[in-house]
């Protein structure tokens, strides 16, 4: 044992483990005390104002998505030379520019469309916050991380995001200070964004054209064809993740979007860190499935299950620490906040355990299922949410935990099933 965990301390795993995990903690440590001092100037009601538009974001991004970014580091990896994945790289960002630009008018009229149902936050004196919101969503295209990722230069891309980071904690400082508005607010995001791809794309080693290569998009429908099934998980991603931001947006009002959107940054930064559970699991049931898939079923199931079991207590541990500590970090106006985060941070973790038991029955062949009981999910928050977004922010929180929970308990009685199965058959096998 001793000697695997010095062998394993020496490897270049740990090596990019350990850089992963400390760059990464630099990079939210700077962000979340830098967003935290941007909510605190603009309050929740000013928060709120910038609800609508980011959720209308988050839509298209979809859009502009589509599964591709998972699969073009396998793309990439297909090519023979760097003058392949350059080729490749073009490609996949004339796709994105082209997808981005239809977004325009598309959002142009989700916003005169969506007069009728929040006036508030679509008259012409928010037209700016809109706009900036949409400059946030031209940024997020040119997001260099599947490229990175193609060519190996993740830790490049690590970089530039500690120094997008220190960025945006200079702008959100200064200019909060001065213009505290949430057309500010998500200009200068989309800076940071923007930081991102210019340092990796133009100061780095292997540079990629972000010139559009319209000539190419004629080679898509093949990849098309290829990506499906992502571009269909993208689409129950947004269905059971995504949409409750979007209905709370036009349903409720810029105090509850304010205090659900708090809530839901100070999640975000924390999942950084709770993500790395399945991040670092993963490898290792990979291992255990080539010993033996019953034993990769019977060790996912458990450490799944005991994360639901600890889920109360995480809820009641996040209601009351932040019940003391937003009002100190965000303000009494956020106090409102702590509900919402002790659901969604419980609804997180829940999600941890969900992604581990989808690998485990991904490793034995069963996409479809896990797609079929996504999709579930996805139908069922779709007739949840809108139900549930007119009572404010607490109640759509709780219902995202519930029907998060709801899924991934379907899931743990499949995993454990297959589980029976392989056992059973292990044990018919010598015979």
């Amino acid at each position: 044992m001793i000697s695997h965990l010095s062998k394993f301390r020496h490897s270049k795993l740990a090596e990019d483990l350990t850089h992963l995990v400390v760059r990464q903690l630099g990079i939210k440590c700077v962000s979340f005390f830098a967003m935290s001092y941007a909510m605190r100037k603009l309050g929740p009601d000013g928060l709120g104002v910038a609800g609508l538009p980011m959720s209308i974001v988050s839509l298209l991004g979809l859009t502009t998505n589509l599964g591709y970014d998972a699969l073009l580091p396998k793309f990439m990896a297909r090519a023979d030379d760097l003058g392949g994945r350059r080729e490749i790289a073009g490609r996949y960002y004339s796709l994105r520019l082209l997808l981005v630009l239809f977004c325009l008018p598309l959002m142009l009229a989700i916003w005169l469309g969506a007069s009728r149902f929040a006036p508030s936050q679509t008259s012409l004196e928010h037209g700016w916050v809109w706009l900036a919101a949409y400059a946030v969503l031209f940024c997020a295209a040119l997001n260099p991380q599947p490229v990175s990722q193609g060519l190996d230069r993740l830790r490049q891309f690590g970089n530039a995001q500690f120094a997008s980071s220190l960025v945006m904690a200079g702008l959100f400082v200064s200019l909060m200070s001065l213009w505290p508005s949430a057309q500010v607010f998500l200009a200068i995001q989309a800076i940071g964004m923007l930081t991102v791809a210019v340092i990796v794309f133009c100061l780095g080693p292997v540079t990629i054209p972000l010139r559009p290569r319209w000539d190419l998009l004629a080679m898509l429908p093949g990849h098309v064809r290829e990506a499906w099934p992502m571009m269909l998980n993208v689409i129950v991603i947004f269905g059971l993740y995504t949409s409750d931001g979007v209905f709370l947006a036009f349903f409720a009002s810029h105090y509850e979007i304010g205090l659900y959107g708090s809530a839901m940054t100070l999640c975000n930064a924390a999942n950084a860190f709770i993500a790395l559970l399945p991040a670092v699991l993963f490898p290792r049931m990979i291992v255990w499935h080539r010993e033996s898939p019953e034993r990769m079923l019977r060790i996912s199931g458990w450490v799944a299950v005991a994360i639901l079991v600890a889920t109360p207590m995480i809820y009641l541990a996040a209601l009351a620490g932040a019940e003391f500590g937003l009002p100190l970090l965000l303000g009494e106006r956020f106090v409102g906040a702590s509900h919402p985060f002790a659901a969604l941070i419980s609804c997180f973790f829940i999600g941890v355990a969900y992604a581990i038991v989808s690998s485990a029955l991904v490793l034995i062949d069963r996409q479809k299922v896990v797609l079929v009981m996504s999709g579930a999910g996805a139908m069922i928050a779709l007739v949840v949410y809108p139900m549930l977004a007119p009572f404010g922010a607490g109640r759509i929180a709780d219902g995202k935990l519930g029907v998060v929970t709801l899924i991934f308990c379907v899931s743990v009685l499949v995993l454990f099933r297959e589980w029976t199965l392989s056992k059973k058959g292990n044990e018919r096998g010598p015979n």
